[in-house]
């Protein structure tokens, strides 16, 4: 898979802070008419709060969303974590909360034989507000760039 290492977070205007990076394995090219199940961490709350605004923006984009693993093609982990990020200021160090929206896109076959290497996966961080205040809006946007590369940031308002 190619690695991208870039990673934008765009604080811009009245933009809500986020930002994503899509990557895609050019060897395997999903298509939205391919079946997918999601598999979501039980662990998480968010996640299986989030797990229905992901099926519908799935939905909406045209990927077949299945809840059958054994009749499709691809399976997609769904995560969300949060966590806190340091940095270090001149002054100490800075702690911010942050969350982490992951989806990461494998083959069936891979799924099934315990393999996990993502075709294509698609990351999201912004800080918890903006992840409650517009899961929509950022899971849409790791959703329309399904089996491709990108990476951007912000959110308009």
């Amino acid at each position: 898979m190619k690695k991208t290492a870039l990673l934008l977070a765009l604080t811009l205007g009245a933009c809500v802070p986020v930002s994503f990076i899509v990557q895609q394995d050019p060897t395997q090219v999903p298509q939205k008419s391919q079946p997918v199940a999601i598999v979501v961490d039980e662990s998480s709350i968010e996640a299986r709060k989030l797990l229905p605004v992901l099926q519908q923006q799935m939905t909406a984009q045209g990927i077949d969303v299945v809840a059958d693993q054994q009749s499709a093609a691809w399976v997609l982990n769904f995560t969300v974590q949060n966590q806190f990020d340091t940095t270090e200021t001149k002054n100490g160090t800075a702690i911010a909360p942050g969350s982490t929206v992951q989806l990461n896109l494998v083959s069936a076959d891979d799924f099934h034989a315990g393999r996990n290497k993502p075709v294509w996966s698609a990351s999201s961080n912004s800080n918890p507000n903006a992840l409650n205040d517009r899961a929509q809006d950022i899971i849409k946007i790791m959703v329309q760039h399904y089996g491709q590369n990108f990476v951007g940031g912000g959110i308009p308002p």
